[in-house]
């Protein structure tokens, strides 16, 4: 049997409603193409948290899906909590739980970024929008180098891979059982990843989004057979 994958989304108040839950169908496809099921996962009070986690093999921490208007007005981006409140304490205690029982994790952009909070690292802001690309999606707009021995690099096969980019903040400082696994050409960390065996991959760019090169592939294909493992061995 496939895999479950979920996959968290973005939350975006209304005015005069509760709100609406945001993803990119994207991240969907790319799951679904490497052999995964994709669900999207709903942000519930969070002592669901564990009983929703129980229904997956991988979680997919999703990217930012856009700032809110008030957000996008600032010259300086504050941290992640005040960026989307609702959002981060939910995806932090799921993040927190889906380490504890070791369920195979993959981090996109701000999802790389989260998993590096919950591990009590640090992100920053760049200076200049050279990492927030104008060109298309689909296309690269700078080149990481990936560690040779890391999980991402038995992951994309290549120590220099070109990558796209949207993001305005990065990660300073990696947190607890974190280690980099790739650094961009300008020398800001791109990846992450867990420094003991189980499957936690943070990556700065989005690969859903660039999935018909082979390498992107390659890194949510390992995503979903990290997770199938994961539900075999449960069994």
């Amino acid at each position: 049997m496939k895999p479950i994958i979920g996959v968290s989304c973005n939350f975006r108040p209304h005015e005069d409603e509760k709100g609406s839950f945001i993803l990119d169908r994207s991240y969907i496809d790319a799951i679904y193409k490497a052999g995964g099921i994709p669900q999207i996962i709903p942000i519930l009070p969070h002592e669901e948290i564990d009983t929703l986690i129980q229904l997956y093999d991988g979680i997919l921490i999703s990217g930012g899906g856009g700032l809110l208007p008030k957000i996008k007005k600032m010259k300086t981006l504050p941290d992640l909590k005040a960026q989307n409140p609702t959002r981060y304490t939910f995806e932090y205690k799921m993040i927190e739980a889906a380490l504890q029982k070791n369920i195979p994790m993959l981090g996109i952009c701000r999802g790389h970024q989260m998993i590096n909070d919950v591990c009590g690292g640090t992100i920053v802001n760049l200076e200049t929008n050279k990492h927030d690309q104008e060109n298309l999606s689909k296309e690269a707009s700078h080149a990481i180098n990936v560690k040779n021995g890391t999980k991402l690099f038995h992951a994309v096969l290549q120590e220099n891979v070109a990558v796209n980019s949207f993001h305005n903040q990065v990660i300073d400082q990696p947190g607890h059982n974190l280690s980099v696994s790739a650094y961009s050409d300008d020398g800001w960390i791109e990846g992450i990843e867990s420094s003991n065996d189980h499957f936690v991959i943070g990556v700065q760019f989005h690969p859903e989004l660039m999935i018909q090169e082979t390498e992107m592939l390659n890194l949510y294909s390992a995503f979903v057979n990290a997770a199938r493992n994961f539900k075999f061995a449960k069994r």
